[in-house]
């Protein structure tokens, strides 16, 4: 007989939890329903029946606790009871409110009317499942001690009426008739096969004569200690258990049920919670078995739908890993906003299957915070560089406010995030903008996501996967281009918005004029400079935040080299000046590391030599100076930006300065010494190409270097002789523009891949 919490009982059970009040359980109803179904499921919704189908009441005598989450309520209806028939069974609280409903089969209930009607007895249990339901009652005497023993009373009925009716027939003069000595057990009424149970004999006497038996299994006896061994492979059905006091049997009757797991309890979400997260975590109870151990836990499975009949699913998963805490987003599923949910779930066993737990309802947030977008790498991008920036679309709120905490970023070698490259876990630093600490593989498909997280709202939804396919290690390969703007060496240049600028120089003269190539029309067109008249040889280019910065440079003699620092801003085409530097400054080379840039090498106007390293901080717009002058060769030299570092060339000397400590180390050189060669980072390895050696000759040779292994090897050459030329990155490969050979100024353009 299963027994369902009417919708009224859960809503009554919601009031009193939040009160902290208990639930007081006081009249059982039994009722006659005409065409009542009893095989369907307990219609939850419905009240009590009509006044003329209920056909007996009365007040709870007997209940108790069987666990935690589970309470028992009796009633015996003995044979001075009837008559009437019923199919429906409900409990009443104090309050009249109907909290639990049960449908059986028709029963008859008979009185005893000697000797025309015999009469039968009856005893009905309604187990109250939920969760906490101990406490919330508030019953403290546990079932097994308060479980009464209905046969005795049955036993001490009937052998009444056996002695009416042999007074009716026999006219026996009961005056003279002792009854047979009674036994009382106190011990399970529910056993299971396989099970051992013990009763005690509560009237135990030394001076009687005692022997037992059964009729299913073994029964044994220590004293007042019976124990009932249930075969594992037992059907369900009734065991008599009979014990025989001073040669007098008396039986008792104790079910015999077939094992099962408990329905689980579904803790979290609470039921009718609102503002539930989208992707919750459903909590279950823990897993029970009758009897104890018969079974174990393999599977849950767990079904969320937004309808009470389960026919609009959203979640219908069996798992067999965290059984008991399933998240909904290890099934990337996430719920909608605003919206009302249904949920159940059922343990799975070796051998046994349990019932479906009662169904939480709980509707979600209608605030949440935007799924967001990653913006760069585009879906579908190639040649992305391995060790490249990561970004994503500012942070928002729908329906409300909240504050960007934090952000996560996963990179995948599987579409599925199976196989994990790189998990940011949730960054307060890094909110839109994710800078993983290694570079990717070469060549490799990888695939991206991200979520925001607010600091009241929680996390978002990951945002749409994309793909991406990093670019290969460069090979040597050589594209000649467009040459346009006219020959020169020494001119500054720089990449932004994945077009390469070129500024001034030195060709004979000094041209002051300004250059942009678009690598997808492999055209040049010329811009506006700065229009100060200054020649601009020697001096360098940086991007920063989508500005060109142009320092330094000069012509031929000192009095025309400069210290001013431009900044050009390509979407508006103007140009503005920010801080001076400490000094005029030509031949130098300047790299950009997190918010500053570095100047480093070349010749100072004053105190004419080799030039200090310069920091210039883009926040403040202030220059500051980092130690001594360099002891090397200061003319002549390239530096490059690689993962958080800055890698100088000089004439044989190759090094590397941390910002973080403002220190230097000493790292292996090429075999051959070269001036006037450039260097590009690609991917975190370093490329110089070309130069001039001690002979001032010039070469065209390519050279990669690795910075972990501290090692060089050679590439292909390809690209011709050339020194002092513009050399940029642009979507992983070189663009090596101009520069010297031996005859002359060139102005030949070549890529490198």
């Amino acid at each position: 007989m299963g027994a369902s919490i009417t919708l009224a009982g859960e809503s009554l059970f919601a009031q009193k939890q939040a009160a902290k009040q208990t639930v007081d359980v006081t009249r059982f109803i039994l009722a006659n329903v005409p065409g009542l179904d009893t095989s369907k499921p307990v219609d939850r919704a419905a009240g009590l029946p009509a006044a003329e189908q209920i056909v007996h009441s009365e007040d709870v005598q007997h209940f108790g606790y069987l666990d935690a989450n589970r309470v028992v309520y009796s009633l015996l209806m003995t044979s001075e009871l009837g008559d009437f028939d019923f199919n429906w069974i409900g409990l009443q609280t104090t309050e009249g409110t109907l909290l639990i409903v049960a449908y059986v089969p028709l029963l008859q209930k008979r009185r005893e009317i000697p000797p025309l009607q015999a009469g039968n007895n009856l005893t009905r249990n309604i187990v109250l499942e939920y969760n906490g339901a101990q406490a919330l009652t508030g019953i403290t005497v546990p079932a097994k001690t308060w479980q009464f023993d209905y046969s005795v009373l049955f036993a001490r009925v009937n052998d009444r009426l056996a002695v009416i009716e042999t007074k009716l027939e026999k006219k026996l003069d009961l005056d003279n008739w002792t009854p047979p000595a009674l036994v009382n057990l106190d011990g399970p009424n529910l056993v299971y096969p396989g099970s051992n149970n013990t009763y005690k004999i509560t009237d135990y006497s030394i001076g009687a004569t005692w022997a037992v038996r059964t009729s299913l299994g073994t029964l044994a006896r220590s004293g007042d200690t019976i124990t009932l061994t249930i075969p594992s492979g037992a059907a369900a059905g009734v065991v008599t258990l009979t014990v025989t006091r001073d040669g007098v049997d008396v039986p008792f009757k104790v079910a015999l049920g077939a094992p099962a797991i408990a329905a689980p309890v579904i803790t979290s979400p609470a039921n009718n919670a609102a503002n539930v997260g989208f992707e919750p975590t459903f909590a279950l109870s823990a897993f029970t078995v009758y009897p104890t151990g018969y079974d174990t836990h393999k599977q849950t499975r767990l079904q969320v739908a937004r309808d009470a009949a389960f026919t609009d699913l959203v979640l219908d998963e069996t798992v067999a890993t965290d059984l008991v805490n399933i998240a909904l987003a290890r099934f990337s599923k996430r719920l909608d906003p605003s919206k009302r949910y249904y949920t159940r779930g059922l343990f799975v066993g070796q051998t046994l299957q349990s019932a479906w737990s009662t169904v939480v309802t709980f509707n979600t947030a209608s605030v949440y915070i935007r799924r967001p977008t990653i913006t760069s790498p585009l879906d579908g991008a190639v040649k992305v560089s391995p060790s490249g920036k990561l970004t994503s679309d500012a942070f928002s709120v729908y329906g409300g406010s909240d504050t960007h905490a934090s952000s996560r970023l996963q990179l995948s070698l599987k579409a599925d995030f199976s196989t994990i490259l790189y998990d940011s876990g949730f960054s307060t630093t890094q909110l839109v903008s994710f800078q993983p600490p290694n570079a990717l593989p070469f060549a490799t498909l990888v695939y991206g996501r991200l979520k925001h997280k607010g600091a009241t709202l929680g996390e978002s939804e990951w945002s749409a996967v994309v793909s991406f396919t990093t670019s290969d290690i460069l090979k040597g390969v050589y594209t000649f281009l467009n040459a346009g703007a006219t020959a020169r060496s020494f001119a500054a240049s720089a990449v932004c918005n994945g077009q390469l600028y070129v500024y001034g120089g030195s060709n004979g003269g000094y041209p002051t004029d300004f250059w942009r190539y678009t690598p997808a029309t492999n055209q040049w067109a010329q811009l506006v400079g700065e229009q100060t008249g200054a020649a601009r040889s020697g001096a360098t280019m940086v991007e920063f935040e989508g500005k060109l910065y142009l320092f330094g440079g000069g012509g031929d003699t000192s009095p025309t080299w400069v210290k001013t620092l431009r900044v050009y801003d390509p979407v508006a085409g103007t140009w503005t000046s920010k801080a001076n530097a400490p000094s005029e400054r030509i031949s130098h080379s300047a790299v950009v590391i997190g918010r500053k840039m570095y100047v480093w090498g070349g010749i100072q106007y004053y105190n004419y030599g080799p030039a200090a390293l310069w920091v210039y901080e883009f926040d403040t717009d202030k220059w500051v100076t980092i130690g001594e002058r360099p002891a090397l060769n200061y003319n002549g030299i390239d530096a490059v930006a690689c993962v958080g570092k800055m890698y100088v060339y000089e004439n044989g000397f190759f090094k590397a300065f941390n910002p973080a400590d403002n220190t230097w180390a000493a790292l292996t050189a090429l075999p051959t010494r070269r001036v006037y060669g450039r260097l590009s980072e690609v991917d975190g390895k370093i490329y110089h190409y070309g130069g001039m050696t001690d002979n001032n000759t010039v070469i065209a040779e390519l050279w990669v270097y690795d910075p972990p292994t501290d090692k060089w090897e050679q590439l292909p050459s390809g690209g011709g002789v050339r020194r002092s030329q513009s050399q940029n990155v642009i979507n992983g490969e070189i663009y090596a523009f101009a520069g010297q050979s031996g005859a002359g100024f060139l102005n030949s353009f070549v890529k490198i891949a």
